[in-house]
């Protein structure tokens, strides 16, 4: 039999894997991006020996890779481990980010004389994210520079980690 793919959310693709596991089938487990976050580590137990039998060799496809992220997501991840007593992932780098780009935003730009507070803010924001559309014009974040197409889709790298124990590191083939 093959590799089993689980695209699910955080706690259904827990109860899936444990299931699997707790059974004794030892398939390899490829998954999405939410294979890569702390919520799912949560939904599998609460001691990292009880996570790590679990997520071991697990491949799941990750926006953020901190093995292999450059400094300031380094410095980020040191911050958010000597705070919260853990690692962080790619959600909480991209939620951080996402505040970044709408301070960003408004760095740069004012609001229009008699122009609603709100309805100026979306609009300088909406702006600021609209020109940037390469990595010249793009914001730099501690995620890597945020880039976005002429539609206003986001331009993100997907990487591919795997689990050496509880922790992601990248995989040998990207």
């Amino acid at each position: 039999v093959g590799t089993i793919f689980i695209a699910a959310e955080e706690d259904f693709a827990a109860s899936v894997l444990k299931a699997l596991r707790d059974n004794k089938i030892r398939n390899p487990v490829v998954g999405t991006s939410i294979l890569a976050t702390r919520a799912f580590q949560t939904a599998l137990g609460s001691d990292g020996e009880t996570i790590a039998n679990y997520t071991n060799g697990i491949v799941a496809s990750t926006p953020l890779l901190f093995d292999t992220a450059n400094e300031e997501a380094q410095d980020f991840n040191s911050r958010y481990q000597n705070k919260f007593g853990a690692s962080s992932d790619w959600v909480s780098a991209y939620a951080f980010d996402a505040v970044h780009l709408v301070v960003e935003g408004f760095k740069s730009a004012t609001r229009e004389k008699n122009e609603d507070v709100v309805q100026g803010g979306r609009r300088i924001i909406r702006e600021r994210l609209a020109a940037a559309l390469d990595p010249e014009t793009g914001i730099r974040g501690i995620t890597g520079v945020k880039t976005f197409t002429k539609e206003g889709e986001a331009k993100s790298p997907v990487f591919m980690g795997r689990y050496d124990g509880r922790d992601m590191v990248s995989a040998l083939t990207q």
